[in-house]
Formats: structure tokens, C-alpha cells, sequence
């Protein structure tokens, strides 16, 4: 499961989306920097400070493998007109 898919920016900023890059091999990066994490100091008592200790740790480097962009977003001026969307769920479909 994913922290953050992706998330809308206002409607009135722009039609752009904000989404995160994930791949395989930049969620395997962000594996081997966890398990190379020194965790022994974040041990404490306190459960609270240890989560928070964690969730820094973690979204400092998830933000670093799997930043968020801006989408560019998808041209339909250059659509042919016999290309209908259910075609091109046929196309998606077929790769």
C-alpha cells in the first residue's frame, strides 16, 4: 500500500496533478537505505518519541526515492477523432 498515490492540486491553480514517482528499483533503493538506518538510538521509552523518530527517518527517505512532480497531464487536442476512449482502453489494455 502506498502512503501517498497521488493528490489534486486546486482546481483554479491548475489542471496539473501531483503525483509520486515509484518504481520498482526506487522502492528497492528506499529498502536498502532503511536497512542500512542506524536504529539502535531511536529505541526509547517513550512509544511516541519512537514514532516519531521512525516516521522522520522513513518520510525524509521516501520524499528522497520517491519525490513528487507535477504530471503534465494528457493532451487531447492531437486525438484523432475516430480514436475513442474506448479504443484507447483497448490499446492500454493490450500493452
Amino acid at each position: 500500500h502506498s502512503l501517498i498515490e497521488n493528490t489534486s492540486v486546486a482546481k483554479d491553480e491548475s489542471p496539473h496533478k501531483l503525483m509520486r514517482i515509484r518504481t520498482l528499483e526506487r522502492i528497492e533503493a528506499l529498502k536498502v537505505d532503511l536497512a542500512d538506518c542506524v536504529w539502535d538510538d531511536k529505541y526509547v521509552e517513550d512509544v511516541n518519541l519512537a514514532y516519531d523518530a521512525f516516521l522522520s527517518i522513513f518520510l525524509d527517505l521516501y520524499n528522497k526515492h520517491c519525490p513528487i512532480r507535477k504530471s503534465q497531464g494528457k493532451k487531447n487536442g492531437n486525438r484523432k477523432p475516430w480514436m475513442t476512449k474506448s479504443l484507447q482502453k483497448a490499446c492500454r489494455k493490450k500493452k
